[in-house]
């Protein structure tokens, strides 16, 4: 993998280099999940396929919000126009976990998140 000016200068490949192989390549974040507290989330592609509001990177089951609307699951109730970007929430984890094939890789690609919102968009 190429890597970007962001994850040379984090040194992301020593890190990756830690962290226990997937059998068949990759990274095994078996052990591992990373709590985000920001926003919230919004349903975007760099999380990976969704369905029905789930994606395989952010752990929505164990989402939680402590900002109103007190809606249990830390959705960023941010509307997505098509002019506008998700919320900050989605943004920021989406330099953490974030992965859209080659186009984008977050530092910590693929990492399972529990979003946790806990301030306003």
């Amino acid at each position: 993998m190429t890597l970007d000016w962001n994850h040379r200068l984090v040194r992301a490949a020593q890190a990756w280099a830690r962290v226990p192989q997937a059998p068949g390549g990759g990274i095994d974040w078996a052990d591992v999940a990373v709590a985000h507290l920001d926003t919230g989330y919004s349903e975007h592609p760099c999380f990976g396929p969704w369905n029905s509001g789930q994606s395989p990177i952010l752990q929505i089951a164990k989402a939680k919000s402590y900002i109103a609307p007190l809606n249990g699951a830390g959705r960023d109730p941010f509307i997505e126009t098509g002019i506008q970007p998700p919320g900050h929430g989605s943004k920021t984890c989406s330099v953490i976990a974030g992965k859209t094939g080659a186009a984008f890789t977050g530092i910590a690609p693929k990492v399972p998140v529990v979003p946790l919102r806990v301030t306003d968009s």
